[in-house]
């Protein structure tokens, strides 16, 4: 790796931590629970998941998660949007852990140490995973790419309901 990686990866989280932050000032309030013909996943469950997987620290260094076991159980893989968003946390608290664990991914990216970049991550993934992240490295680079699809999803559903409506 070099110093160039470390650039583009703080460009690439700082840039996905902006648009994360930007997703609850375009919903309008009646629309977090909406699920437009043809989607799986409600934008309230959907922008859980991206707090969820925003906290991908803990699979580079040894710290603790800040996402909660119990949000885990909500957003992670595997899990379905209740309809009515039963025990989700409101937008701006998600907002809000967003905002942490992007900014401790950033600190965590600038310290890196590249040698154990090619060193499997430190937590346990889903099996469905595994296979394509086996190194530190595939986990820090794959996130951004998760995490914009997914608020990608967002806007498409904004944009379904609203038409016309311009997104990030």
């Amino acid at each position: 790796m070099t110093t160039d990686s470390r650039s583009t990866w703080v460009f690439q989280y700082a840039t996905v931590g902006r648009w994360a932050e930007a997703i609850p000032k375009g919903l309008e309030t009646e629309d977090w629970l909406k699920r437009p013909p043809g989607t799986r996943n409600h934008p309230h469950w959907i922008y859980g998941h991206v707090a969820v997987s925003s906290d991908i620290a803990p699979g580079l260094v040894p710290l603790e998660p800040i996402i909660s076991r119990e949000w885990r159980d909500l957003f992670d893989q595997g899990t379905s949007p209740d309809p009515e968003g039963k025990g989700y946390p409101a937008p701006e608290e998600l907002s809000a852990t967003i905002e942490r664990t992007m900014a401790r991914n950033l600190e965590i990216i600038q310290n890196l140490d590249f040698k154990d970049l090619g060193e499997p991550p430190l937590i346990t993934l889903d099996e469905s995973i595994r296979g394509f992240l086996k190194t530190r490295e595939r986990w820090l680079g794959f996130a951004p790419l998760h995490l914009s699809y997914h608020m990608g999803q967002i806007q498409l559903i904004q944009r379904a309901l609203h038409p016309g409506t311009e997104g990030l």
